[in-house]
């Protein structure tokens, strides 16, 4: 029989073993792919969850091979389970790999955000975009409780003992604030232009 260079090697080796311990080659290269597509969808990664099915069902055959399955029919499960637990034992070396020096809130604190390309693109166009937007909303209390409360970072009870709100209220003129201004932004631009 002729075996395709697509299919793994250990199919392949499958030849020289006894027919009657292994499923058939059709057989093997279906759980194979099942077992690959599971895989696949449980890591999020094609080339590792490649590397762990090749490896599972070199396992798998070799344990046929050498001890057999007591269930015969239990082969897809015992390959599955096999791929499952390569995968975590991946992830716990990885974690294990991972370093802790106890100091990661220290290092984050002297984060440089210019640093973040993406932040720093077109901001002059969101300045007029947001600009255009709160000279269009009908209220001018939302215009200044948004300015002052987002852009200028004024302390919400300032804002509220001047606009004379209470804090519970508050909230809710700003949350309704934010929803003219999200009304407003959406009908004069789409989010194609904004990104």
């Amino acid at each position: 029989m002729q075996v395709s260079s697509e299919q793994p090697e250990l199919v392949q080796r499958r030849h020289t073993t006894p027919a009657a311990t292994l499923p058939d080659d059709a057989l093997l290269l279906q759980y194979r792919r099942g077992v690959l597509f599971l895989i696949r969808r449980e890591c999020g990664n094609a080339t590792l969850a490649e590397d762990l099915c090749n490896e599972a069902l070199r396992i798998a055959v070799d344990r046929v091979q050498s001890t057999g399955l007591r269930k015969p029919d239990s082969f897809r499960s015992f390959l599955l389970q096999t791929a499952r637990n390569l995968l975590l034992r991946t992830r716990q070396q990885e974690a294990s790999h991972r370093t802790s020096t106890g100091g990661q809130d220290a290092i984050e604190q002297f984060e440089d955000v210019g640093a973040d390309v993406s932040l720093n693109v077109d901001v002059p166009v969101w300045a007029r975009v947001i600009k255009e937007v709160l000279s269009e909303l009908p209220l001018a209390r939302d215009r200044k409780l948004l300015v002052r409360y987002y852009m200028e970072d004024q302390d919400k009870s300032r804002i509220c003992l001047d606009l004379k709100i209470s804090k519970e209220h508050f909230r809710r003129v700003t949350c309704r604030a934010r929803q003219r201004f999200r009304e407003i932004l959406e009908r004069r631009y789409r989010k194609s232009d904004l990104l």
